[in-house]
């Protein structure tokens, strides 16, 4: 069981990191700034729980790291917080729903958000870049996207039962 865990961890982390290495500098130019390593990580943290997520969210963090030009470690700390509180929660409530999804998605794209503003602010000193009010539509575009993926996960998974 941990072993294939493991191994779906390391799938959505290669999928993350592909789609980020192909389309990430198109999203993160266009207008809403698509960021997929925190969607990776609620998605997984959603299907396998908390310390799953948490852990999840360390690994991301670290890759995501890699892929910016920033300090190192801000985004592994942002992760892990959000894996952990993502999957924390899913246990507790019913998410499977897509309009639940889809806010619980987003709901945690804003916390996402807020820290990496916080940080950014309390590390860097430096403002928050705004681009013009689109770094506030991060959040609705990351739980649209995000919960479209969670329906077709479940979709699969559906079929892949029978």
């Amino acid at each position: 069981m941990i072993v294939r865990d493991v191994l779906h961890g390391a799938l959505v982390l290669l999928g993350a990191v592909l789609i980020h290495a192909l389309v990430g500098p198109w999203l993160a130019a266009s207008l809403f700034g698509l960021n997929v390593f925190p969607i990776a990580v609620i998605l997984f943290a959603m299907v396998k729980g908390d310390m799953a997520g948490a852990v999840m969210g360390s690994f991301a963090g670290i890759v995501a790291d890699s892929f910016s030009m920033g300090v190192f470690g801000v985004n592994g700390v942002i992760l892990t917080a959000v894996g952990f509180l993502s999957g924390w929660i899913s246990r507790r409530i019913n998410v499977v729903a897509p309009a639940r999804s889809f806010l619980f998605i987003g709901l945690l794209s804003v916390f996402d958000l807020f820290l990496r503003l916080g940080l950014s602010a309390a590390i860097l000193a430096e403002p928050a870049p705004w681009n013009q009010g689109r770094l506030l539509l991060q959040p609705p575009f990351m739980a649209a996207a995000g919960a479209a993926a969670f329906a077709l996960y479940r979709r699969i998974r559906k079929a892949h039962a029978r």
